[in-house]
């Protein structure tokens, strides 16, 4: 054993001293304090001030810190944003031009332009204006600064003025597409069908699919009673654009015609414009042009299949075709369109030419394809 290891007896006796000792301590009565023991305990204790140049030496040399509390300042970063936006907006009187004074003195043609621009954006063509005469009167070389001038104009009805602003783009551009188009407009609001005619083949000159030009184009044909070319326009402008309302209106002025190229049909609450189903000569499936209607039908089952679409064929003394025609027509949607339930696709066919009654007038067509849609409900 380490002889200076400590025994047994050493820690027992050490222990009950420690007792003892306790004993006695808790037996002292208490006492209270002298009245001026406190007071000089803590003049012993009070830290003595550093001399100047102790305390300007440790203002240097030791670190320091920033601390910010987020939410105090939420009061004081609201009070700035207020006087910046209290200064930086002045109160417009209504119906007065804003920043008027901006307007005389500014000669900057691009930046009258461009607030004119934001002023016309936001349907305001009347605070547009004297900006817009300004951009065209310092930079009376830019076509597009006289257009949106005319625009604006438009906005305010001073019609005459509107056609002098196009006309003026159209003086410095030749080539400017907005002022001719906008140019046609003019015309056909104000009854000016072979003007507008004119300046939508302009358009159409440089900018074949232009759809504006195009739909309005069918209709300056129509009000001057060119039928023919009036079918060719709302044909030209079908087979660019299929959807949307300007081209169900197009089938509708089509068919009234009595052509029957393109229709329209009803897919659950759809109105669907297709380029008609059609044959060659005898043939008991569909040309080739026909297939993008089919696949534009197939996709609308598939993203719909609540529907039940019913193919019903006619061909004029000749029911087997058209028997032939309508379960080609299934046949090439179940191939091309795996998630078609065949229960979905009902067909039809008769050996009697359809017939349609338009505006009073009935047309029959020998040959036809129609679509029926129905609800599908599931077994």
């Amino acid at each position: 054993m380490d002889s200076n290891s400590p025994n047994n007896n050493d820690l027992y006796s050490t222990a009950s001293e420690c007792e003892e000792l306790v004993k006695k301590v808790r037996s002292f009565p208490d006492v209270e304090p002298p009245a001026e023991f406190v007071s000089s305990v803590m003049e012993v204790l009070k830290p003595q001030r550093p001399a100047w140049w102790q305390r300007f030496y440790l203002s240097l040399t030791r670190p320091h810190t920033v601390t910010v509390t987020p939410l105090k300042l939420i009061p004081v970063a609201i009070c700035i944003f207020a006087l910046v936006f209290v200064f930086q907006f002045k109160i417009r009187i209504p119906n007065q031009y804003p920043d008027l004074y901006t307007v005389t003195e500014n000669t900057d043609p691009v930046v009258n332009y461009f607030k004119g621009r934001s002023y016309l954006a936001m349907n305001n063509p009347e605070n547009a204006l004297p900006f817009l005469i300004k951009a065209a009167r310092y930079a009376p070389d830019v076509a597009d600064y006289h257009f949106w001038l005319g625009v604006a104009y438009w906005g305010l009805s001073e019609f005459e003025k509107e056609r002098q602003s196009y006309q003026r783009a159209i003086d410095f551009d030749q080539s400017h597409i907005p002022a001719h188009l906008y140019l046609g407009h003019h015309y056909l609001d104000k009854g000016a069908w072979g003007k507008a005619l004119e300046q939508y083949d302009r358009v159409l000159n440089t900018d074949p699919d232009n759809p504006a030009a195009l739909y309005n184009r069918g209709l300056s044909l129509m009000q001057m009673g060119r039928l023919q070319e009036e079918k060719k326009a709302w044909v030209a402008y079908l087979s660019r654009f299929e959807t949307g309302g300007e081209a169900r209106s197009a089938v509708a002025h089509l068919n009234t015609l009595g052509d029957f190229s393109y229709r329209t049909f009803l897919f659950g609450r759809r109105n669907v414009v297709l380029k008609s189903i059609s044959f060659k000569q005898k043939d008991e499936k569909p040309d080739s042009e026909s297939l993008i209607s089919l696949d534009k039908v197939g996709s609308i089952l598939e993203n719909n299949r609540t529907i039940v679409l019913h193919i019903v064929v006619h061909a004029k003394d000749n029911a087997r075709l058209a028997e032939h025609r309508s379960k080609n027509i299934k046949k090439y949607l179940l191939a091309h369109f795996s998630t078609i339930d065949p229960l979905r696709l009902k067909v039809s066919w008769f050996n009697v030419p359809e017939t349609v009654l338009l505006d009073g007038k009935t047309y029959t067509l020998s040959t036809s394809v129609r679509f029926i849609t129905e609800t599908f409900y599931a077994a």
